[in-house]
């Protein structure tokens, strides 16, 4: 008979926005994160629009022409539609008992 043994040490690590101290040598120790820094990250910076992107293009118009051959408007919407059937109140739920696996498991625990 083998008998193995494991044994691992763990440690909790911050997370954090730069390298441990130590770990590299143009680490620098910092008090506040960077983003917290007023003036530390540019702002208000030019950014250019390229238009509609051509997947975007690509599918306007692959569902237009799927419209004119079917000849029907595709939308989507994701509010519920309402039940076009009643739905059916108080009935009868059959009682199985106690589930296999339950009763595994609350032996297994007792």
């Amino acid at each position: 008979m083998i008998v193995a043994l494991f044994s691992a040490s763990t440690s909790a690590v911050k997370i954090s926005y730069r390298p441990p101290e130590g770990s590299v040598p143009w680490h620098l120790p910092i008090s506040v994160p960077d983003f917290e820094e007023v003036g530390s990250h540019p702002v208000n910076y030019f950014v250019p629009d390229f238009g509609v992107d051509s997947d975007i293009i690509n599918a306007t118009n692959a569902i237009s022409q799927s419209e004119k051959v079917l000849k029907k408007n595709l939308h989507a919407s994701f509010k519920a539609d309402k039940p076009t059937v009643a739905t059916p109140r108080n009935y009868f739920v059959p009682d199985f008992g106690v589930d296999h696996d339950i009763m595994a498991t609350t032996s297994s625990i007792s």
